[in-house]
């Protein structure tokens, strides 16, 4: 089972694995990626074009996110962690220290 709340703030994820047992995952509900998928993109030597096609997301997309005009979808965030060989996290920079 899987149970989503949602704070101003926060996305929480609550995950029944066994039981009883559940693990909670937070992540901020803005997540600005620009500077991260650029770096990511410039350090395989992508265009954002060839980013896109690897990717299957429009040009348009990458360069919304690349400049922070808009959030990833998930399944565009995990898409885009394949096709850098990267995790989502490297991507959004989460567990990354300030």
């Amino acid at each position: 089972m899987v149970y989503c709340t949602f704070s101003v703030t926060l996305l929480e994820f609550a995950v029944t694995l066994t039981g009883s047992s559940r693990k909670v995952i937070r992540m901020p509900t803005v997540v600005h990626v620009g500077e991260n998928l650029k770096r990511l993109r410039a350090r395989k030597y992508l265009t954002q074009r060839q980013l896109a096609q690897k990717a299957g997301v429009s040009p348009d997309t990458i360069a919304k996110l690349e400049t922070n005009r808009t959030e990833p979808r998930y399944i565009t965030l995990f898409r885009l962690a394949e096709a850098l060989e990267c995790t989502p996290d490297d991507i959004t920079g989460y567990g990354q220290e300030s």
